[in-house]
């Protein structure tokens, strides 16, 4: 052989050894050898440039909430991101869709820390958001004890699914980080209990502003129904149902709900067509980012349930209010082809969501200033929910939008004739209106966070706090007391004490 041919032969042996040697990975003897390699095939894993995964390396939240994404299907959306979250880092648009979708909330100050490892505790808590799993049963492990109160429920609907297990010696390490491979073997576990279980599946459109959303919807034979396990989605056409108006005229439409419903609502093949669907479906997805914002955020463990109607063709039907509540059935007018429903908007939906949130609370009496509180403390929390995930100059410190329609300002209340101190209020009649007066406490909520208190989520925690210091009967001055306990038990500091009592005392609501 000549030197020539010897040459090119040594080079092809070269690199064929050594390119089969490149093909050995660092997870060939692993535990999870045969799950890493079916989440390798189904693309939602990939190597390092050598093919590594570095399998016993602890999980980052980062790490993890992509993973969530590509497997769920969940795509890129717009929105408000979180605080420690910026956008030239490579995990910056896996998160702006976790916040979007409700599965990923932050701490109180709007933080998520991305590059912490997540532990068993805190991932079993991201699954159940994901998977709508829960279960009050209690567990037997071992360490029982040790398990968080905030995990305790969301690992019991977990392990009784089989997604989550103990160890080998019947202890399940609540707060032991997880490693590469385990957060695999749960997204392959995830995969499993999606192909068994299609009860809910996930949508992907837009909504009525042409934004990207992401959503679970209930999936029945070939329809699919806008509703979960809190929030259910009705259509009433006015047209078609001469018993909804009789019963409306005569007030006892709200006890006979179950036979008035037309149907639920079916999203369709043509969502994209159907002006009066994006309107729907906005309306469902805003109700379930409020509903995460208080169950994940605030921390409400009332599990509130929402009845939400939407009203069709009601062009000719002048006594039918745009929007209203009573116990957990909400009313949502006007939804028409030639129409914006205020529903639509989510301080409005909002607003309505948390009448009911707070009659699980406080149950404050519809009139004088207590009814005022109630119809105050709903602004102000449903505005405060849109400013966290909304960044809208359009929409921020209004009811309404200031493109479209405005129902009233936390800023500046005179400017639609509503009342901005104590002195200006209208007569305190107990057949009072009590939306009246309510501009008085939230131009205080707009007081307080434009002197210094400018984080809605702390701001939100505050007045939601706040109801459960609340009476029946309570007034403006009840307000205030309940606002400054609420503050000590957060540990606000001396400065944002003053800022509560200066926003008040600017009203007149003083001690």
């Amino acid at each position: 052989m000549n030197k020539k041919y010897f040459f090119l032969v040594s080079i092809l042996i070269y690199i064929i050894f050594f390119s089969n040697l490149s093909l050995a990975t660092d997870y060939d003897n692993h535990w999870a050898s045969i799950t890493i390699n079916n989440l390798i095939d189904k693309g939602i894993i990939q190597g390092d440039g050598y093919g590594n995964i570095n399998p016993d390396n602890d999980l980052t939240r980062a790490e993890f909430v992509k993973m969530i994404n590509k497997v769920m299907n969940y795509s890129e959306l717009t929105g408000k991101q979180f605080k420690d979250v910026y956008d030239n880092e490579w995990y910056a648009k896996e998160f702006l869709i976790a916040k979007n979708i409700g599965y990923i909330q932050g701490d109180e100050n709007g933080n998520v820390n991305p590059n912490n490892n997540i532990t068993r505790a805190e991932a079993s808590v991201v699954l159940s958001r994901v998977l709508l799993i829960t279960s009050d049963n209690k567990l037997l492990f071992e360490d029982e004890n040790e398990i968080p109160k905030w995990a305790y429920e969301s690992i019991s609907g977990l392990v009784e699914e089989k997604i989550l297990k103990g160890y080998t010696d019947n202890t399940f390490g609540a707060n032991n980080n997880i490693t590469r491979a385990e957060g695999m073997t749960l997204i392959s576990r995830i995969i499993e209990f999606k192909e068994k279980n299609d009860k809910y599946i996930v949508v992907k459109t837009k909504d009525f502003y042409d934004n990207n959303i992401i959503f679970s919807v209930r999936k029945e034979k070939d329809k699919y129904i806008l509703e979960n396990e809190n929030i259910k989605i009705y259509a009433i056409d006015l047209n078609n149902n001469n018993e909804f108006d009789y019963q409306f005229n005569n007030k006892q439409y709200l006890y006979s709900l179950d036979n008035l419903w037309d149907s639920k609502l079916n999203i369709g093949e043509n969502i994209y067509q159907d002006r009066l669907a994006k309107m729907a479906v906005t309306t469902y997805y805003n109700a379930i980012r409020i509903d995460n914002f208080y169950k994940n955020i605030l921390k409400d463990n009332n599990n509130n349930k929402y009845n939400i109607c939407l009203i069709i063709n009601n062009d000719n039907y002048s006594n039918i209010t745009s929007t209203y509540t009573e116990h957990n059935t909400i009313l949502l007018g006007n939804y028409s082809e030639s129409n914006n429903c205020m529903g639509i908007l989510m301080d409005v939906l909002g607003h309505e969501m948390t009448h009911i949130v707070g009659e699980n609370i406080h149950s404050l009496k519809y009139s004088g200033e207590s009814g005022t509180l109630e119809e105050a403390y709903s602004d102000i929390l449903a505005e405060l929910i849109e400013m966290y995930y909304q960044e809208n100059v359009d929409t921020k410190w209004v009811i309404g939008n200031k493109k479209d329609y405005v129902i009233r300002s936390f800023e500046d209340p005179n400017s639609f004739y509503d009342p901005c101190i104590v002195n200006d209020k209208y007569y305190n009649d107990k057949f009072l209106d009590p939306h009246l007066n309510m501009t008085i406490l939230t131009h205080v909520a707009y007081l307080m966070y434009n002197n210094g208190i400018n984080d809605e989520i702390k701001l939100a925690k505050l007045w939601y706090n706040s109801m459960y210091y609340l009476k029946p009967t309570s007034g403006f001055e009840e307000c205030r007391n309940a606002i400054l306990e609420a503050a000590k038990d957060m540990n606000m500091t001396q400065n944002e004490i003053y800022i509560i009592e200066n926003s008040f005392d600017t009203v007149g609501i003083t001690d």
